[in-house]
This record gives structure tokens, sequence and C-alpha cells, in this order.
């Protein structure tokens, strides 16, 4: 039975403050999830998907795998646009 859990966290300051991103992997029972966290301007935005098995496989082999948070990351910066373009549009009536 193969158990695994890591959580990574990257900080840097912008001038409109400071983000934090914190990238979380756990696996139990042969299922687990990826989940990244993204902390910016006292706001916090989150997503979590299912790890695929091919995932959990290079887990367990120690594969680096550059593109594993990629398809969060993507996600949670369209939210934030979207949120920036309904501020907008609400800030001018």
């Amino acid at each position: 039975m193969f158990q695994y859990s890591s959580v990574t966290s990257h900080g840097y300051l912008t001038p409109q403050g400071e983000k934090v991103k914190e990238t979380h992997i756990n696996i139990k029972n042969g299922k687990g999830e990826k989940t990244v966290i993204m902390k910016d301007n006292n706001e916090i935005h989150s997503d979590t998907l299912p790890l695929k098995k091919s995932e959990i496989k290079n887990i367990e082999k120690h594969r680096f795998m550059p593109n594993l948070f990629h398809k969060s990351l993507k996600k949670l910066r369209k939210s934030k646009q979207s949120k920036r373009i309904t501020k907008k549009k609400t800030s001018k009536k």
C-alpha cells in the first residue's frame, strides 16, 4: 500500500502585495488528489483535481512532472480574471 503526502509553498512580493502559492498532493489507498491554493491580497482561491493513475505511478517512481498543476493554475487564473472584469463593470455603475 502506497501512501504519500506533499506540501510546497512559494511566496513572492509584487507591487500589489504579497502572493503565496501552495501545492498539495495526497495519495491514499490507490487514489489521490492535487490541490493548488493561491493567497493574494487577503483573498484565497483554491482548486482540487483527482490524480490520474499515470500521475500516481510517476509519483511512486519519484519522477519529475513539471506540468502536474498546470490545469489547476490555468483555471485559477481564469477565475481571477473573470472576477476582475465583473468588479470593473460594477464599479462603473
